[in-house]
């Protein structure tokens, strides 16, 4: 079968989101060796990390700091969240979904949380879809962008760094692109819609299954675990 430089690309590389924040604090503290004191706010564990999470309405008002032990304030819909360092987009994200869970009305005017919630030429900023100006508009620009983001997500140092396949990315199970179990995937799928929309190319693969035991870090690169190679 005919390969496209895009997919012999994307084979070597398998084989081989903007929050502003701002900064308060208050006389609060952690305890030592106690979880996080949020006052009025929800305090939320994600992973190993503690948030304060606070309705917007009130982060706005005069006088609102964070506790101390919390200080970074990230503005995010109709949510304020405190913590130690700006939140990573995924974690945002989670933050943002466990409290529309929580609080449906509060989200109701809401349009988002991910870019993947927009469409293709736009992205998520501050719960609203915006324009996503920097969109690329020829196949050659969205190619390169496409590829950049792979290889950022895919990105490894040992194996069990890896942990997400990237459905849809071939036509055969265990060909499809596999990137970090950490990685925020949203603007490499945006990539690909709009690589989709101008009509380009985004690879293609042997449409088989080979025999796999998971994933594996090839090269600083994730990968699957083939077991018949």
């Amino acid at each position: 079968m005919s390969h496209t430089p895009l997919l012999r690309t994307l084979s070597a590389l398998l084989l081989v989101a903007s929050i502003g924040a701002l900064t308060a604090c208050n006389d609060d503290t952690r305890p030592a060796g106690g979880a996080l004191d949020c006052g009025q706010g929800e305090r939320v564990d994600v992973g190993a990390d503690s948030f304060c999470v606070f309705s917007r309405d009130l982060v706005i008002e005069n006088g609102f700091a964070c506790p101390t032990a919390a200080g970074t304030l990230t503005l995010f819909g109709p949510i304020g969240v405190c913590s130690e360092d700006a939140p990573e987009p995924a974690e945002l994200e989670e933050l943002a979904g466990a409290d529309r869970s929580q609080h449906p009305d509060r989200w109701a005017e809401t349009e988002c949380i991910r870019d993947a919630d927009c469409d293709s030429a736009e992205r998520c900023e501050d719960a609203r879809c915006e324009a996503d100006d920097e969109a690329p508009t020829t196949c050659e620009e969205g190619q390169a962008r496409y590829l950049a983001e792979f290889e950022t997500i895919s990105s490894c140092s040992a194996d069990a760094d890896c942990g997400q396949e990237l459905l849809g990315t071939s036509c055969g199970c265990t060909r499809n692109l596999v990137d970090r179990a950490d990685a925020s995937t949203d603007a490499f799928f945006a990539l690909q819609r709009t690589l989709g929309e101008l009509g380009c190319d985004t690879g293609a693969s042997t449409c088989d299954c080979p025999a796999a035991d998971g994933f594996a870090c090839v090269d600083n690169r994730c990968t699957w675990n083939y077991t018949g190679q």
